[in-house]
């Protein structure tokens, strides 16, 4: 898990409580990633970061462009930096290659997308506008 909690950019591995549902705050893991860029505009933060494909630790996710290509994720937010209930929440996935299977960056231009309040309600829309990649999803260099 990324959690982007005030200043703080860092990796922690969700623990189980109680019922499989129930998930307590775990364990922060070593530092591996790397911030790129934090910004703000228009009410909306943007954090741009950068970690090595393989994990740091055997807690850590490792990503595999042969046989890990689509992620499902869990986005949230929460009401506050403490862990605890999300304030809201969704589901997406993130796929780190193109048609062919080759890397790419991680973006879906033109893409439009909704954030929404508790139940639905309240959506705003946007659509995703990529910057220039810095590297690829293997890694590789790219200038500006």
């Amino acid at each position: 898990t990324i959690v982007v909690a005030g200043e703080e950019v860092f990796e922690q591995k969700l623990g189980t409580c109680g019922e499989e549902a129930q998930h307590c705050a775990g364990t922060r893991l070593a530092a591996s990633l790397t911030v790129l860029s934090d910004s703000v505009s228009g009410g909306v933060r943007t954090v741009e970061m950068s970690r090595p494909l393989k994990g740091r630790t055997d807690d850590h996710y490792s990503f595999s462009l042969a046989a890990n290509t689509t992620l499902n994720l869990i986005t949230a937010v929460g009401y506050s930096h403490a862990f605890g209930h999300h304030k809201a929440h969704h589901h997406a996935t993130l796929t780190l290659t193109d048609a062919a299977g080759a890397p790419t960056c991680v973006c879906d231009q033109g893409g439009r997308g909704d954030l929404c309040h508790d139940g639905g309600t309240g959506c705003a829309h946007f659509v995703k506008e990529c910057a220039p990649p810095r590297h690829d999803a293997a890694g590789a260099h790219y200038p500006f």
